[in-house]
């Protein structure tokens, strides 16, 4: 009889171990399910992130074969009469605001390309994450 509520005693024990690995295991799946959303997640900001990265050089591109012709047209009216250096003073304001606004887009650029290599660090970091618990 001692044997029997010895036994019962240890499978209700085993039960129990079992019930809470069962939860366990639950809770698992749902972590590596709200970890895989995140990483989708990230990855759309990734591509996202890149096709700005991508619009940006586009628009540094444009601006510097804009200020190349701007540079020329400076070049040809020094030759010209006063009121063409009056229109040279006025184009020498634009190039700078264009300056200006090229740093500007170079940064943006640059901070672009750092997130993106922050959201891949993330994304790493989530890929280990969910190896790890799967283990």
């Amino acid at each position: 009889r001692a044997q029997l509520e010895q036994t019962r005693s240890e499978l209700s024990q085993h039960l129990a171990a079992q019930r809470d690995s069962e939860r366990l295991m639950e809770d698992l799946d749902g972590t590596v399910s709200a970890l895989q959303d995140r990483q989708d997640s990230l990855d759309r900001e990734k591509r996202e992130l890149n096709a700005k990265v991508g619009h940006m050089e586009v628009q540094l591109d444009q601006t510097r074969k804009e200020l190349e012709g701007k540079l020329e047209l400076e070049r040809e009216w020094h030759s010209s009469d006063q009121r063409s250096r009056t229109e040279l003073a006025d184009l020498q304001q634009q190039l700078a605001a264009k300056v200006d606004a090229l740093g500007q887009t170079q940064t943006e650029a640059y901070d672009a390309r750092s997130q993106v290599a922050k959201l891949e660090a993330s994304c790493a970091e989530l890929e280990k994450g969910v190896e790890e618990r799967a283990q």
